[in-house]
C-alpha cells in the first residue's frame, strides 16, 4: 500500500509540471484544427487606451482605409500581417507562425519590433469565435512609446513611462468571400 500514496504524489507533481513553462504552459483539452481558424481577416477593431487619464485611440482609424490591414492565417502554421504604415505610407507586412489552442490561436511574430509597428506583443492570444468569424483579444499589453507616439501624435506632449502599460482591443473578421 506504500505505493499508492508516492503515485499520487507523482501524478499531482507531473500535473503541476505540465502547467509550467513558456507561453502559458500546456493546454487541458484538444486545441482547434487549422483548418477552422484559416483564411483571411481584416482588423476590424484596434483601440489603445493608456493607462491614466488620457482618452483612448483608435488605431484602427489611423490605417490606410484604402488598403486595409490584413491578417492572413494559413494551414501551415504560418500567418501573414500586412498593412500600410500610418507612419512611414509603406507597405508592410510581418511574417510568423501561429500555435492553435482550445479556443483560439497564439500569434508568435518573429521580434517584438514587427509586432509593435501596431502595438501588439510579440506573442499573442487570439480567441476565436467560429459564429461571427472574428479572431480577438483585449487585455493589458505594454506599448513602446516611440511607436505609440507616431500612431497617435497628440500623446506626443503626454508624460507617459517606455513602455506604456495600456488596454489593447484587436478584433480581426474573416472575410465571408475567402
Amino acid at each position: 500500500m506504500r505505493w499508492r500514496p508516492l503515485g499520487l504524489v507523482l501524478v499531482g507533481a507531473a500535473a503541476v509540471a505540465g502547467g509550467c513553462g513558456e507561453g502559458g504552459g500546456s493546454q487541458l483539452g484538444p486545441t482547434l484544427e487549422p483548418e477552422t481558424v484559416t483564411g483571411v481577416y481584416d482588423i476590424t477593431r484596434l483601440t489603445f487606451d493608456p493607462d491614466g487619464s488620457v482618452a483612448g485611440a483608435d488605431i484602427a482609424a489611423r490605417l490606410d482605409a484604402a488598403e486595409p490591414p490584413r491578417l492572413f492565417v494559413a494551414l501551415d502554421l504560418t500567418f501573414q500581417l500586412a498593412y500600410v504604415d500610418p507612419a512611414t505610407n509603406k507597405f508592410v507586412d510581418v511574417d510568423g507562425t501561429y500555435e492553435t489552442l482550445i479556443d483560439g490561436i497564439r500569434l508568435s511574430f518573429p521580434s517584438r519590433e514587427a509586432a509593435q509597428a501596431i502595438l501588439l506583443p510579440q506573442q499573442i492570444d487570439l480567441t476565436f469565435d467560429e459564429a461571427s468569424g472574428t479572431l480577438s483579444f483585449d487585455g493589458g499589453v505594454d506599448a513602446d512609446l516611440s511607436r505609440l507616439v507616431e500612431l497617435v501624435p497628440e500623446y506626443a506632449e503626454e508624460q507617459f513611462p517606455d513602455p506604456v502599460r495600456g488596454a489593447l482591443e484587436v478584433e480581426f473578421t474573416r472575410r465571408a468571400d475567402e
